[in-house]
């Protein structure tokens, strides 16, 4: 199985979840793993405590860290609703606006994903002649991600001119 590559335009999306600081896949300190594992883990539990079933997006939105340097940034992990509950539950909310991506299908395990990312951005966007936008780049995780399975697929997006 191939992973794809495609241009599409997304809606707007409304997240809530919570955030933290890291070097990316890109970064010579890379440290995503380690930062971002404590926060996708709240994020799943926090998904269960709501009842939210597999249909319910995860979603990772990234940018750069405010006053980054180095190559900082800032992961938002958050769960997409169509409306915001009563009691966020300690959550924060993000609205993703809507926009044309470049997507990608990362297939296989999360010991891929950095490979993926690189391939994404150091090779398939510029083969193509896309132009990185500035906004959020998303990982988006549905229904067909396992992380247990060796044929998992997860969408990455990155926002193009």
């Amino acid at each position: 199985m191939e992973p794809r590559f495609n241009i599409v335009e997304m809606p707007k999306r409304i997240l809530i979840g919570l955030d933290a600081d890291f070097y990316g896949a890109m970064s010579p300190k890379f440290n995503g793993q380690e930062k971002l594992s404590p926060v996708w883990g709240a994020m799943y539990q926090k998904k269960n405590e709501f009842g939210f079933g597999p249909e319910v997006l995860m979603i990772g939105a990234t940018r750069a860290a405010e006053g980054a340097t180095d190559g900082l940034l800032n992961q938002f992990v958050g769960l997409q609703v169509d409306e915001l509950p009563a009691d966020l539950r300690g959550l924060n909310v993000l609205e993703i606006p809507a926009g044309t991506f470049a997507t990608f299908e990362h297939i296989g395990g999360m010991e891929k994903l950095v490979e993926s990312t690189q391939e994404f951005y150091n090779e398939l966007l510029p083969d193509m002649g896309c132009t990185v936008d500035n906004g959020l780049h998303l990982e988006i995780y549905d229904e067909r991600f396992d992380m247990s399975k060796p044929d998992s697929i997860m969408l990455i997006a990155a926002p193009i001119k």
